[in-house]
């Protein structure tokens, strides 16, 4: 009896372990499914999109490119390593950039086999952009050429050239149209039958935030990290800066976004709702519904579970004194603001700032990184202030020639600024923004 009791207390006592571990695990990030089988750090993820009842993953690794859908119901290897890959409609099409062409790979979604192979005559090495649409065409630009769009048939024959009078900054394919983002202005061309036609439907956007990426038809993220309206209308700060700034994914009213290596951020375009998702690994590429990660030398698709909501940063119970930062630091504390130079960015500002602890938030309370900007708050030891860029009156980050043009307006009466803008427009720090903070400005920006 002894001995089954002292069997009994044994077991209990490893039960007990068992649970704690498993309660313990129940708070880490998620582990996530296995999606590939070894992979070397160098891998390049190129596509992953929603298929079905699943996703289809694509990467390159080590010149071979491997496709397969996320639930293991089929797998492919590409001919030839590629460097783009589109989904459209039930067809996969991959661009292998070889030196002196371009093959084009085509498979079917369904079975993942091969349904074409050919090449088009373009020195892989010269292509700058390239996508397809739901014709099978293709449409590229070269780095030789960058004020032309090439546009070919869905069998590789040359059927003409868009021309502009600037050089395309980006390409894109989203609901039939064909988005050509120019340095001034974005252009969204009608896709049908007919050969594309041009110069109908364009939209503006300031030359110092433009778009980095489409989000839908009407919305895109731009590379001040804000996601914006076709009209300029700011939506959302992510706080990101580019490349972070590829990995957003937008859905009904949500934004997805990285951000941090490890962390998926949703929140709504209407509301200040941010939350996060962790997971284990890096992020590689996300859907409005799951994750890819490396970790271990392999990829990981993880399911989004519950998103935790972010605490909203409070002062603390009693305030620090206002710091009294280096005099060749550049900072300032003033009025409830925190006055930073020109291009310093947030992890310089903590650098600046330490042994004090200084977090640096965007206007809807996300962690913000890159560039300080007027606007964002920094709360340091607990205590808010709003950053402001002398200069920096529309809140990008840099100071141009539209702050310029801010500041007229204002001056004018037709477009009055708000307080966080008007501290950045008093250049003098004389208490008012008028006509001697003008001057100072178009010298500043003549310089």
């Amino acid at each position: 009896m002894k001995k089954s009791a002292a069997v009994g207390m044994v077991l209990l006592a490893v039960l007990l372990v068992v649970l704690v571990l498993a309660g313990y695990a129940a708070q880490s990030a998620p582990e996530g499914e296995a999606l590939s089988g070894a992979a070397s750090e160098s891998a390049v993820v190129l596509l992953f999109e929603p298929c079905g009842d699943t996703e289809l993953f694509a990467y390159t690794d080590l010149d071979v490119t491997h496709v397969l859908a996320a639930d293991g119901s089929r797998a492919c290897t590409a001919k030839y390593p590629a460097r783009f890959a589109f989904l459209r409609g039930d067809a996969l099409t991959m661009l292998s950039l070889q030196r002196d062409t371009v093959f084009v790979q085509r498979v079917q979604t369904t079975t993942l086999e091969q349904t074409a192979l050919f090449s088009l005559d373009i020195p892989g090495d010269d292509v700058l952009f390239a996508e397809t649409d739901d014709f099978g065409r293709f449409f590229m630009v070269l780095y030789s050429e960058p004020t032309e769009v090439l546009v070919y048939d869905a069998l590789g024959g040359y059927t003409g050239s868009l021309l502009y009078a600037e050089p395309v900054r980006g390409l894109q394919v989203m609901d039939s149209r064909l988005f050509v983002l120019l340095p001034s202005c974005g252009e969204r061309i009608a896709l049908d039958a007919d050969f594309p036609q041009t110069g109908t439907d364009t939209f503006a956007y300031s030359a110092e935030a433009q778009p980095y990426r489409m989000l839908s038809a009407d919305t895109y993220i731009n590379t001040e990290g804000r996601v914006c309206a076709l009209d300029g209308t700011a939506l959302l700060d992510t706080g990101l800066n580019t490349p972070a700034a590829g990995l957003t994914v937008l859905t009904d009213d949500s934004v997805f976004w990285v951000s941090d290596s490890s962390t998926v951020t949703r929140a709504s375009l209407t509301g200040n709702d941010a939350a996060d998702f962790p997971v284990n690994g890096i992020l590689k590429a996300l859907t409005a519904t799951a994750a890819v990660t490396y970790r271990d030398g392999a990829f990981y698709r993880t399911p989004y579970r519950e998103f935790a909501a972010r605490p909203t940063p409070t002062p603390t119970a009693s305030a620090s004194p206002t710091p009294s930062p280096a005099p060749d630091s550049g900072l300032t504390f003033r009025d409830g603001c925190l006055f930073a130079p020109e291009g310093m960015t947030c992890a310089g500002l903590r650098d600046v700032l330490a042994p004090r602890e200084a977090q640096i938030y965007t206007e809807n309370m996300a962690p913000a990184s890159g560039r300080l900007k007027t606007g964002l708050t920094a709360l340091v030891d607990g205590t808010p202030y709003t950053v402001v860029v002398p200069g920096d009156i529309n809140g990008s980050g840099t100071v141009n020639s539209a702050d310029l043009r801010l500041l007229q307006r204002h001056l004018a009466d037709d477009e009055p600024l708000a307080s966080d803008a008007l501290f950045a427009a008093d250049l003098n720090a004389d208490g008012v923004a008028d006509a001697a903070d003008l001057v100072l400005l178009s010298a500043r920006i003549g310089a």
